[in-house]
């Protein structure tokens, strides 16, 4: 394993957790079976709903972010060339 390995192995085990966090979350919201114990407390927030302009900034945002990632994927490689 190299050094630049370890911390891409940190945030994949990270994202794993997180998406088993979200399965069973789901899994438990649709199925009414309390799998882990999260009460909301009071009224849900709307306010990126809510707010025209809030929204509008928010999916800019994520089609950036989408944009960047497509970028990064389909980035040409280096070809030769010493370090």
């Amino acid at each position: 394993m190299d050094d630049t390995d370890v911390p891409i192995a940190i945030v994949g085990v990270v994202i794993i957790v997180l998406l088993v966090v979200f399965a069973v979350n789901f899994v438990s919201y649709y199925s009414h079976i309390p799998l882990i114990t999260t009460s909301p407390q009071g009224e849900p927030s709307y306010i990126l709903l809510s707010y025209r302009l809030f929204d509008i900034i928010f999916l800019a945002f994520l089609v950036f972010a989408a944009i960047a990632g497509l970028a990064a994927i389909f980035r040409p490689e280096k070809i030769g060339g010493g370090e």
